[in-house]
């Protein structure tokens, strides 16, 4: 299998929390989903599969990667599954917007704030698992959000 690094996080065009009811987000993650089941929230949507590049190995073997997606209320232009031993591990946030507040304000407005918050780590619990960020942490320039499933924080 081809090995290669997909651009692991979600970027987001546009902060705002406009996403409807019924859209994909933190909280239909399960870390028992298999790889179909995670790449069907987005019916229609390209994927981009293969092994995960060694410097995010911690996160999951496999990866897979789409552009142009809604996720938790946020337009996202890239999202990126990892999988660990054929279930769904982790996916990473990556924030096209400069400043981390609206992206604290969106998460804050859906999710309850975990155990862990310390210094300008947040942490938000989630259906599955948790999701973590930082205010001062960037990728490509931007904020961004790790999820882990409940299975993989426990691994």
């Amino acid at each position: 299998m081809r090995r290669f690094a997909l651009p692991c996080l979600v970027l987001l065009s546009a902060c705002s929390a406009s996403g409807g009811p019924g859209g994909v987000g933190f909280d239909n993650l399960r870390g028992d989903m298999v790889e179909k089941d995670a790449l069907s929230l987005y019916k229609g949507k390209e994927w981009r599969c293969g092994e995960t590049a060694d410097d995010f190995r911690h996160l999951g073997q496999q990866v897979c990667g789409a552009e142009q997606v809604d996720f938790d209320g946020l337009n996202a232009t890239n999202l990126s599954f990892f999988f660990r031993d054929g279930k769904l591990a982790s996916a990473t946030v990556e924030y096209g917007t400069a400043d981390f507040a609206p992206v604290l304000k969106a998460l804050d407005a859906a999710h309850q704030r975990g155990n862990g918050n310390e210094g300008e780590r947040m942490v938000w619990q989630v259906k599955d698992g948790l999701a973590f960020g930082k205010a001062s942490a960037r990728r490509n320039g931007h904020p961004f959000v790790i999820w882990n499933s409940a299975a993989e924080a426990a691994h």
